[in-house]
């Protein structure tokens, strides 16, 4: 997987729009596009952080240098969990809560 596919897949699973994280990164929409299309692959570093950090992951996993998703201890992914899952409204709460159900119930 490349670094677009990364960026994109977790995007994804975040629920974010490629103008969410242009936003949150400084950047627009499609630049966003040519960076998960391979189009711009020369990514300049501090985007890579950037995108790293609004995707909650390392800039090395992005680059394909770690498989670990993650640099957050057990701690800190909890943490960072209720943090997120307290900003949501009480109906997205319950999507959640639901959606964590569904998911676990998979396995």
């Amino acid at each position: 997987m490349n670094i677009g596919e990364r960026i994109k897949k977790l995007r994804n699973e975040l629920g974010l729009t490629q103008d969410d994280l242009a936003i949150s990164v400084n950047t627009t929409k499609q630049t966003i596009h040519k960076y998960e299309t391979g189009i711009i692959s020369n990514i300049p570093a501090s985007k890579i952080k950037a995108i790293a950090d609004k995707l909650n992951t390392t800039p090395a996993y992005l680059m394909g240098w770690e498989d670990k998703i993650s640099s957050y201890s057990d701690d800190e992914l909890d943490q960072k969990i209720i943090e997120v899952f307290n900003r949501l409204s009480e109906e997205k709460q319950k999507q959640a809560l639901d959606y964590l159900a569904f998911l676990a119930s998979q396995d």
